[in-house]
């Protein structure tokens, strides 16, 4: 139990109408997977979760066993109160970032103020500098962007 059905004819298919033709059930609750082994080989690359993918009512037809066996499990899961662990990502704010906090609390303020997706792409931006120079150049290009609430790819 717990393998997840891929459809490998869906690749192949170079147009098709979205939702019309298309079904995919993903369960990430339980994770419809034995261990995280499992889990990890089911996962699709880019989906983030185990599934399966359906391109006809036929398909799911013939497949309705597994299907109710994996929402069954989720639910038992979900009553067992079991839940996935993630770890959060936590990118290191660079010295040069804290020490214009210290010096500008307006400043630190306002990149609080951005969307946690935002201020990752600003810690990515400025720690991928080597040289505490070209960092500190970084964070002070960046400041009217983050005063007007702009994330490091916005444009106006």
């Amino acid at each position: 139990m717990g393998k997840a059905l891929l459809h490998d004819g869906w690749k192949k298919r170079r147009h098709h109408s979205g939702l019309q033709r298309i079904l995919r059930v993903g369960l990430l609750s339980g994770c419809a997977a034995d261990g995280p082994e499992e889990a990890a080989g089911a996962a699709w690359a880019g989906s983030g979760g185990a599934g399966d993918k359906f391109t006809s009512a036929k398909e799911i037809a013939t497949k309705a066993a597994t299907i109710k066996a994996y929402v069954r499990e989720a639910v038992a899961a979900e009553k067992a109160g079991m839940k996935v662990e993630t770890k959060p990502t936590e990118f290191p704010v660079p010295e040069e970032l804290k020490e214009k906090f210290r010096n500008d609390p307006r400043f630190k303020r306002a990149f609080e103020a951005l969307t946690p997706g935002r201020q990752r792409g600003y810690l990515f931006h400025f720690a991928g500098a080597k040289q505490s120079g070209t960092r500190t150049a970084r964070i002070e290009k960046a400041m009217p962007a983050i005063f007007e609430g702009r994330g490091f790819l916005e444009r106006r």
